[in-house]
């Protein structure tokens, strides 16, 4: 596994003036893994909550609309410490691993009590909305677990 993940750095590296990368979740690993590299890289709504691609693509289609809209946003009951979540979203079930199949999740910022976190996913949400789709070619970055 070690070996795996030196050659995919190594390629991301070699990759990096070229590629523009985008992390898409299923949590902050894949974001993590691009911050390791010297690799440029956009950060998106996905880079650190806990989603799948369904939640992505539903978010993409809506031009995120809703993933802040507080008819949805609420404090997850199942977390200690508590996490925001969105309950819009759903996905197919038996695809993804339970854990991500429960509401997207604002992992690791408060969007509910916090404005900043709120404008912070704002931005992120309309970077990735105003991002030229032929501006060269894109990677993006999935940490899938089943």
């Amino acid at each position: 596994l070690r070996d795996r993940v030196i050659r995919w750095r190594i390629t991301l590296k070699t990759a990096s003036d070229a590629v523009k990368f985008y992390s898409l979740g299923q949590n902050c690993v894949g974001h993590g893994a691009l911050n390791d590299t010297v690799c440029s890289f956009i950060v998106t709504p996905f880079s650190h909550g806990r989603s799948n691609t369904d939640y992505v693509q539903q978010m993409l289609d809506s031009n995120f609309k809703d993933m802040l809209d507080p008819a949805f946003v609420e404090y997850s009951k199942r977390h200690n410490p508590q996490i925001c979540i969105n309950t819009l979203y759903t996905c197919e079930a038996g695809i993804f691993d339970p854990s991500i199949c429960n509401d997207f999740e604002f992992t690791h910022l408060d969007v509910i009590a916090n404005a900043d976190a709120r404008k912070s996913y704002r931005r992120k949400a309309k970077r990735m909305l105003q991002a030229p789709p032929n501006d060269g070619p894109v990677c993006f970055v999935y940490h899938y677990r089943h």
